[in-house]
């Protein structure tokens, strides 16, 4: 019995394993995302704004948000505060890169949702948090808060998209994103294929221990 405790917990180990060697590769396919989405949306910095537009030369603020991820494969409602019904809310200082941040409009006395912008960065006490946005005096450029007292005034919420929405599609990346991506799709199968080599022969070798009687037949028969 204590010899079938041991391959029962050997089992036990190997599906354990491999949920968590899956995890981290969602985990790392989630942060090449998050980077891939910033730094593509930094490539805007400078555009001009216009009310009511997607791009690629002019943006409103809901149509630069919307523009960055539909190239990522995910589409987000068509205005600000539609927007903010999307995702999951989080707070500012629980925020990563690529996730949403928003802010009432003009008129400082609306509980309405008027304004958006993508978090690309956060202080080391994570603070403060540097988003990059569709403002109608600079257009496409980036602001922190807290820290400009416009946006002190008028904050409302952060949500998450990425790995949220249930509509997400293959991501649209460039060709060598895509190389990488594969590159570390293969390196998790090999990493998740030689754990399993290991501990099935660590359960083979401890199977040898098992002397030549039912327990052991029992074993063959149900493993």
């Amino acid at each position: 019995m204590r010899i079938c405790k041991h391959i029962l917990c050997l089992i036990f180990i190997l599906t354990l394993s491999l949920d968590n060697a899956w995890c981290k590769h969602r985990k790392h396919h989630e942060l090449t995302l998050r980077d891939s989405l910033v730094e593509y949306a930094q490539k805007h910095i400078g555009c001009k704004y216009k009310y009511g537009s997607r791009g690629p030369k002019a943006f409103d603020c809901s149509g630069f948000t919307y523009y960055v991820f539909q190239h990522f494969g995910y589409t987000l409602n068509s205005s600000s505060s539609s927007q903010y019904l999307q995702g999951e809310k989080i707070k500012y200082n629980n925020t990563e890169k690529g996730d949403l941040i928003f802010f009432k409009g003009s008129k400082l006395n609306s509980k309405a949702v008027g304004h958006v912008g993508i978090i690309i960065n956060k202080s080391e006490k994570q603070d403060t948090v540097w988003f990059i946005h569709a403002s109608v005096q600079r257009g496409i450029s980036i602001d922190s808060y807290p820290g400009y007292e416009y946006y002190n005034k008028r904050y409302i919420g952060c949500k998450r998209i990425i790995g949220e929405l249930a509509s997400d599609k293959e991501e649209d990346f460039s060709d060598d994103e895509k190389e990488k991506e594969e590159e570390e799709k293969e390196k998790g199968k090999r990493k998740t294929a030689n754990l399993k080599k290991r501990l099935n022969h660590q359960i083979k070798t401890l199977y040898q221990t098992i002397p030549q009687d039912k327990t052991r037949r029992f074993l063959k028969t149900n493993l």
